[in-house]
């Protein structure tokens, strides 16, 4: 299996078990809207998520909005893709000199 092929399959696997009613039970009654596009019904958030791991993995890191975050792991001939939904996150760094 090539590297491509198994970030399809992993993106499948995700898409195909990720629980998206969910999210957008919680984001109807939280009234949680994106921009002018109001509170995202299911197609609005599975494209946003398969956007969102496609370019994780085209990046090797974090790709995120919405509350939506996909996160991409490589290590050597080993990788995994994550998707998760949150409603609170905390800053992952802070710059110094």
């Amino acid at each position: 299996m090539t590297k491509q092929e198994a970030i399809q399959e992993q993106i499948d696997k995700i898409m195909d078990s990720f629980d998206f009613e969910r999210v957008h039970k919680i984001m109807k009654v939280l009234n949680w809207e994106w921009h002018e596009q109001g509170v995202p019904d299911i197609y609005l958030l599975r494209t946003a998520a398969r956007k969102h791991l496609k370019s994780a993995a085209e990046i090797n890191g974090t790709s995120s909005s919405g509350g939506l975050t996909a996160n991409y792991t490589e290590h050597k001939t080993w990788l995994r893709l994550e998707l998760h939904f949150g409603l609170d996150s905390t800053p992952d760094g802070t710059e110094y000199e």
